[in-house]
């Protein structure tokens, strides 16, 4: 990235695993060297090598290793094993978990890449997602907007400059992406009209959907401040948790 991430990430990776109620969020550049991704894609699973094959261009299949190498490496250092060793079982949606969450001290963990960046959040007996958005421009963002959330946001959004209005967009569409990725029902979940609001007492928001009135007690989200060109959001099965936020590796220059 042209800029480093903002304040409050501290040089990585975390010296421990996350003790119950806390929440690690790491946030790692996918464009390694070549040397880098041939080392990686060692530790990968037969069924993560090919779907990694299945890319075509060349740049999105080492975006694809170098995530689930960084992925393996830190959740080996967490676990004590070797990153090769580490086991995934994936949900009716897809979404990943360790094999044997048992003997594993119930980690679970989340992840998301966009452009050449990659956001992993790791949690301890709690349902988590995270979600990574690059801000560009979107021919069709007014009807996305339309179609995906309430009419209260998207009177926010209209009332916005254009630049602000975009960065906003996908703001709202972070949350949105990392709440259905902590449900683990994905694109399954109906979530047309969806809005926030603000948690009292703490910085994350409660989520309000008119279809879905239990997931205002249960779910909470943050916004990540990371970098200029990214939004980023953080969605936890829990009203508190501790966040610490590292960088995978430490940016040149320190």
């Amino acid at each position: 990235m042209a800029q480093k991430p903002r304040g409050g990430w501290a040089a990585g990776p975390p010296p421990s695993p996350p003790a119950e109620g806390d929440v690690l969020v790491v946030f790692a550049e996918l464009g390694l060297p070549a040397a880098d991704i041939l080392d990686m894609a060692e530790c990968l699973s037969p069924d993560e090598r090919a779907r990694a094959q299945r890319f075509h261009f060349e740049r999105d299949r080492n975006r694809f290793v170098a995530g689930r190498g960084i992925l393996r490496s830190l959740l080996g250092q967490f676990l004590g094993v070797d990153a090769g060793e580490v086991a995934f079982q994936y949900g009716p949606h897809g979404k990943p978990r360790l094999a044997d969450q048992a003997a594993t001290g119930d980690l679970r963990f989340n992840l998301s890449h966009s452009q050449d960046g990659a956001l992993f959040a790791v949690t301890r007996g709690r349902d988590v997602g995270v979600d990574l958005e690059f801000i560009r421009p979107l021919r069709d963002m007014d009807a996305v907007a339309h179609r995906c959330f309430s009419d209260r946001v998207n009177a926010e959004l209209h009332d916005l400059p254009p630049e602000q209005e975009l960065r906003r967009f996908f703001t709202w569409w972070a949350r949105r992406e990392a709440f259905q990725k902590a449900t683990g029902e994905g694109l399954a979940a109906p979530l047309t009209g969806f809005d926030v609001a603000p948690n009292a007492g703490g910085p994350s928001h409660q989520v309000l959907h008119p279809s879905r009135p239990a997931d205002r007690e249960r779910w909470r989200i943050a916004d990540l401040d990371l970098h200029p060109d990214f939004a980023a959001a953080l969605a936890m099965d829990a009203h508190t948790w501790n966040l610490a936020c590292w960088l995978w590796p430490p940016p040149a220059g320190g």
